[in-house]
């Protein structure tokens, strides 16, 4: 009975013991749930807060990085060109005789028919042709400075003689025979001398006519070893030839093809000063500066809209800003290379021009007005093109119709001027403030 009543006990503390256990068990399990789910709540409060931070700071930096223009009303030019060979009426002037060059008027300047542009001479015929002048001007010089003191005392004599025949007139008429001879002595050696002087004067009258008429032949030679070279005609004048006078020329534009004009390719050249030339080098060419043509290879689709006759604006970059007006003058046919020839005749062609063959040249195929706007403003918004505006701090998207433009700019309708259009629309969508 004893044993059995202490199995019974023994049961009763085991079962109490495992019980204690398993209360604390429960209560720790409780805890660990508790601090878990704070765990949970406070990551998800601090995720929620770096989001909003992030929110904001994005915000602040789209703020910060969004760029606003206001948009005005403009036009831009459809343009297409290149490099392009210009054509003038060119008069090439060859050297009429073997000679070293002499250079009287410089590239660009303009001439007159008949202007002495260059001499071509001997140099060493010249130069001892120059001395023999030279020595016949001093010595024309010395006789002329010989000459002027003798007329002086040529007039001395002529008085002296004028005041020993007064002497002799009087002794005469008081008939005193003395002193007549006295005064016709007298008489006689002023007249001895100035007989004596005159003959000088006309020995160094003689000497000088002599010596003008040397000079006059020594010039004559002189200009005989210089032949000048003059301009047969009017415009300006180009001492640089470049081998293309004759080939790109006004009457030979319509046989060019692109392909040939493409392949040209200037040599400039000039014969320098000091030079000896041949007869017949060419020496210059004399443009006619009233008459230019600019002769291009252009694309097809850049010439769909040209035709024959029709006016058009033409820039040179490489020159100003200024837009000169033309006419179409020619067109070749579509070749193989995809291209075709143009040629515009310039109604008044940049001075400039009369010098150079090559040139950089922008035909105005279309002029588009508007509002023009940056092209990396566009976006595309359910198939339709349009930009972001500025609507109370908003951004809001605006549909447009897109005219035409370049690279950089395009001219819209459905914009008004002075709207305010983002930039960078990339940055924002539309409903995002902006300021």
């Amino acid at each position: 009975m004893r044993r059995a009543a202490n199995r019974g006990s023994g049961k009763a503390l085991a079962r109490g013991r495992k019980g204690a256990t398993s209360g604390r068990g429960r209560r720790r399990t409780a805890r660990s749930r508790v601090r878990a789910t704070s765990r949970v709540l406070v990551s998800t409060a601090l995720l929620l807060g770096l989001l909003v931070v992030l929110a904001w700071l994005r915000g602040a930096l789209v703020e910060r990085l969004v760029q606003v223009i206001m948009v005005r009303e403009g036009a831009l030019d459809r343009v297409a060109g290149g490099r392009a060979l210009v054509a003038r009426r060119e008069t090439v002037v060859l050297a009429p005789a073997d000679g070293v060059l002499h250079w009287l008027v410089v590239t660009g300047e303009r001439v007159r028919a008949g202007t002495v542009v260059a001499e071509l001479g001997n140099p060493m015929a010249v130069e001892a042709a120059l001395r023999d002048q030279a020595l016949l001007e001093q010595r024309l010089a010395e006789a002329g400075a010989a000459l002027a003191p003798l007329e002086q005392e040529l007039a001395g004599l002529r008085e002296r003689l004028a005041q020993a025949a007064g002497r002799l007139r009087s002794a005469t008429i008081r008939g005193d025979a003395a002193e007549v001879a006295q005064r016709e002595a007298e008489l006689g050696s002023v007249l001895a001398q100035h007989a004596s002087r005159q003959a000088d004067r006309l020995r160094i009258e003689s000497t000088i006519h002599g010596l003008k008429e040397n000079l006059r032949a020594q010039q004559q030679l002189v200009q005989g070893l210089t032949v000048r070279v003059v301009s047969p005609v009017a415009g300006v004048l180009v001492r640089e030839l470049d081998g293309l006078e004759q080939t790109v020329a006004p009457r030979q534009l319509s046989r060019l093809s692109s392909r040939q004009l493409m392949a040209f390719e200037p040599r400039p050249g000039a014969p320098e000063e000091g030079q000896t030339v041949r007869a017949a080098t060419p020496l210059f060419k004399v443009v006619d500066s009233l008459e230019a043509y600019a002769c291009l290879a252009l694309p097809v689709r850049d010439v769909e809209q040209l035709e024959v006759s029709r006016s058009v604006n033409v820039r040179f970059p490489d020159i100003h800003d200024d837009v000169v007006r033309g006419q179409v003058y020619h067109l070749g046919e579509r070749e193989r290379n995809g291209l075709v020839l143009v040629v515009v005749k310039l109604e008044e062609a940049p001075d400039a021009l009369a010098v150079r063959r090559e040139v950089e040249v922008l035909l105005v195929l279309e002029t588009y007005r508007g509002t023009v706007v940056p092209r990396r403003a566009l976006l595309g918004r359910n198939g339709r093109t349009g930009v972001l505006v500025v609507v109370r701090n908003t951004a809001r998207f605006q549909a447009v119709e897109v005219l035409g433009g370049d690279a950089r700019q395009v001219v819209v309708t459905g914009l008004p001027a002075g709207t305010e259009v983002v930039l960078n629309p990339w940055l924002l969508r539309e409903g995002s403030r902006i300021r």
